[in-house]
C-alpha cells in the first residue's frame, strides 16, 4: 500500500492508513503470486467481506509485506465503482 501511495496509484486511496480497517486499498494480485505471499488474516478476510467486486485474488494491499522475494509481485487495481443511481424523479435527472 505504502509504495502504491508513494507512486500515486490512481484507485488506492488507503484512507485508514494501513490499519486494515476500510477496504480502500482493496486489489488482485496476479494469480502466479498467490502462493508466494501470507494468507489474508482473519482481520482481513472480515473486510474482504464487504468489498464489492471480490475476486479470487482480492487482497487489501495493506497487509501484503514487500520483502525481496516479492520483487516483481503483480497487483491489479479494481475499477471504481458506479455512483449510485438516482431515481428518475429526484432532483437534478432528465
Amino acid at each position: 500500500m505504502d509504495v502504491a501511495l508513494d507512486h500515486e496509484v490512481a484507485g488506492i486511496a488507503a484512507q485508514c492508513g494501513g490499519g486494515c480497517t476500510c477496504s480502500t486499498c482493496h486489489c488482485y494480485v496476479a494469480e502466479a503470486w498467490r502462493q508466494r505471499i501470507e494468507p489474508p488474516a482473519a482481520e482481513e478476510l472480515e473486510i474482504l467481506a464487504y468489498v464489492p467486486d471480490r475476486k479470487p485474488g482480492s487482497r487489501l494491499s495493506c497487509q501484503i509485506f514487500l520483502d525481496d522475494d516479492l520483487d516483481g509481485l503483480v497487483v491489479h487495481v479494481p475499477p471504481p465503482e458506479a455512483p449510485p443511481a438516482r431515481p428518475l424523479n429526484s432532483p437534478g435527472s432528465p
